[in-house]
């Protein structure tokens, strides 16, 4: 996934990744950097909207956790934790992955992301994701990679 990033990263370190990022994709209102790493803890989704006035601080704690937490209006709101190590120039979200194998249905969904910043200070986030079924005869199958570039706002 790193070879496909279209994000280049700079030398990682817990200076570089710790800090306070525009929680907004552009002109997105309903899709953010929270959206993003909530559907890589869990597959309910979160969806609490992107607002420009929210923002996501993300703290790596060990060479092996990562926290990311939601502010709104100047407090934090939310707080996530995130197993993973540190690969080449990034951190690497531990896979999250869902195999239902039932007799002649099958359902498979599953999440990867890693994140680093470029030499801006920026946070670039790449995102794989694939989603697929099978019921008998028939099979449906998608996914894809996404990259992404978040805003420093402050460290």
């Amino acid at each position: 996934m790193i070879a496909e990033s279209e994000n280049k990263s700079t030398e990682f370190s817990a200076e570089n990744i710790n800090g306070v990022y525009r929680n907004k994709i552009g002109d997105n209102g309903k899709t953010g950097l929270w959206n993003i790493l909530a559907d890589n803890k869990t597959f309910k989704g979160d969806t609490t909207a992107a607002t420009k006035n929210s923002f996501v601080k993300v703290e790596l704690i060990s060479n092996t956790e990562l926290k990311a937490s939601l502010i709104e209006n100047d407090s934090i709101t939310k707080s996530m934790l995130f197993d993973g190590e540190i690969v080449d120039n990034y951190f690497s979200i531990k896979k999250k992955m869902i195999l239902v194998p039932i007799p002649a249905l099958f359902f498979h969904r599953e999440r990867k992301t890693i994140l680093g910043n470029n030499k801006n200070g920026n946070l670039n986030l790449t995102r794989g994701y694939k989603n697929g079924a099978w019921f008998i005869f028939m099979a449906g199958d998608y996914g894809g990679i996404s990259n992404y570039e978040f805003e420093r706002i402050k460290n």
